[in-house]
């Protein structure tokens, strides 16, 4: 039967991750959020003035990955690089007042935190300005790194990799935890560069620009059934899962292809929402969701996180009421094709 979870028993599943421990690695990110008020254009060029009266931070890249898992209630371990400069000392103070587990996370003189600074006026972002030296991390980084995900004192139930191309993933780091990912459900959100390096992991997650991009020609024009038929057919992921903004995700195992609906929901800021899909993805396997409902769970709590401003997290007290209003309709929705003898439904 292909929907044999009903509301409650999602539910019920759900309330076992405080149970699970977690680990994440990529690229750490500090957003930065500066709020004000336009007066007056400059007298020195045709642009505004904003007057900033606020400011806030948050943890962002695959730091927000782990502070969605957190939300659960999961164990959750971090690995990655900061600089040794004032971003990084407020990037790890969020994340310690989270209780995320950061033995793994490392400082590099050399380079500096990641920072994504968006200036904001009436609700609208108005620009936003980067600093970040995006390229591949020092071989010693990289080897401190690996030992750290390869001798931590615990015992993880999974392991994200997020990829946003600001060099944490080398390919040398890449190439030793796929050889050991027998130790962990391995999922992977990722980018062009490293698109063809994640051979054979459980769950991959490209959204449909990347996937095109990294096919390059071929992908250029090319519908999401044949990309993940030439992404299936060279990396050969346990489960391929490839979003499509506001049409929801589509999701490939060998035998069946499956369309998940997204929430018809008013989209407020997208920023961040492939950062709770994967956590949610995630989180659906390992409670033992069979694969359109752990895509249904990754759909709706998506759904919610874009009704927020920024990266944003999905706590299980918010999940709650969705699932329960809305998990039976968006079921009924999926569409499945099995590959072998099956048929449209």
């Amino acid at each position: 039967m292909l929907y044999r979870t009903d509301a409650d028993w999602v539910i019920d599943r759900l309330r076992q991750v405080p149970r699970l421990t977690l680990g994440v690695v990529g690229d750490l990110i500090l957003d930065e959020y500066l709020f004000g008020d336009v007066r007056r254009i400059s007298p020195e060029a045709p642009v505004p003035i904003v007057e900033i009266r606020d400011r806030t931070i948050r943890p962002g890249g695959a730091a927000n990955v782990a502070l969605n898992l957190k939300a659960l209630g999961a164990e959750v371990y971090l690995f990655g690089v900061i600089g040794d400069d004032p971003a990084g000392y407020e990037l790890k103070a969020a994340l310690r007042e989270e209780n995320i587990h950061l033995e793994g996370l490392l400082t590099d003189p050399s380079r500096p935190t990641t920072v994504k600074t968006r200036v904001v006026s009436q609700n609208q972002q108005m620009i936003r300005l980067d600093k970040e030296d995006p390229s591949p991390l020092s071989s010693p980084i990289t080897h401190q790194l690996l030992e750290a995900l390869t001798h931590a004192e615990v015992d993880l139930d999974a392991l994200i990799i997020q990829d946003y191309n600001k060099g944490t993933l080398t390919p040398p780091l890449i190439e030793g935890i796929l050889r050991q990912k027998g130790r962990w459900f391995l999922a992977v959100d990722p980018k062009k560069e490293n698109f063809f390096r994640y051979q054979g992991v459980h769950l991959l997650k490209p959204n449909f620009r990347e996937a095109r991009e990294a096919l390059g020609a071929v992908g250029e024009t090319a519908s999401v059934t044949k990309l993940a038929d030439v992404i299936m057919e060279q990396l050969a992921p346990e489960v391929l899962v490839i979003t499509l903004g506001k049409e929801g995700m589509a999701l490939y195992t060998p035998e069946d292809a499956y369309h998940i609906p997204a929430r018809s929901v008013e989209v407020y800021d997208v920023t961040g929402a492939g950062d709770t899909a994967i956590a949610f993805l995630v989180l659906g396997f390992l409670i033992g969701l069979p694969p359109e409902s752990a895509g249904l769970l990754a759909s709706l709590a998506a759904g919610i996180e874009i009704q927020k401003f920024g990266a944003a997290q999905v706590s299980l007290e918010e999940l709650i009421p969705v699932i329960q209003e809305e998990w039976q309709d968006l079921a009924q929705k999926i569409r499945i094709h099995h590959k072998q003898g099956g048929r449209n439904r």
